[in-house]
C-alpha cells in the first residue's frame, strides 16, 4: 500500500518470542502530491486558415504517469491574439500549476493589380463611328 498520494497507517505483524515483552505502537507515513506543470504552447496561424491543434508542454511526472486537462481557446477568427486555457481534471498525486498561451491570428497577405490601361483603338476596327463635335 502507500502508492499514492495520502496518509497510510503503519502496521506491525510479531510472531510469538518468548524472551521478550513487546509493545506495539501506531504510526502512519504520508505520500505528497509531487509538483508537476501544463504549460499551453503558444501557436499562430493566419487569418482564414483552420486552426492548428492545441498542445501543450507537460513538466514533473514519474514514469508513465499522466496528467488530466483539456485545452480551449477563447472564441474568434479576426486577427489578434487569443487566450489558450488550460483546464485542469483530477490529479490526486499531482499538485500541478497551469500556465495558458495564446493564439495568433496573423494578417493574410493580400495583393490589389490595377489592370493596365489598354491602347485606344481605331474606331474602324472597333465597330464604333467617330463623331466630331464642334
Amino acid at each position: 500500500q502507500g502508492d499514492n498520494a495520502g496518509t497510510y497507517e503503519i502496521s506491525v505483524v510479531l510472531g510469538e518470542n518468548p524472551n521478550y515483552e513487546i509493545t506495539v505502537g501506531t504510526a502512519t507515513f504520508t505520500i505528497s502530491p509531487k509538483a508537476a506543470a501544463v504549460t499551453a504552447d503558444d501557436l499562430s496561424k493566419m487569418y482564414g486558415e483552420d486552426d492548428p491543434a492545441l498542445t501543450a508542454t507537460v513538466t514533473g511526472l514519474v514514469g508513465e504517469d499522466t496528467l488530466n486537462y483539456t485545452l480551449s481557446r477563447a472564441e474568434g477568427q479576426n486577427v489578434g491574439e487569443y487566450v489558450i486555457t488550460v483546464t485542469l481534471g483530477e490529479n490526486p498525486n499531482y499538485d500541478v500549476t497551469a500556465t495558458n498561451g495564446k493564439l495568433t491570428i496573423t494578417r493574410k497577405a493580400a495583393a490589389v493589380i490595377q489592370p493596365m490601361p489598354r491602347p485606344m483603338q481605331p474606331p474602324e476596327e472597333t465597330g464604333l463611328e467617330l463623331v466630331t463635335i464642334g
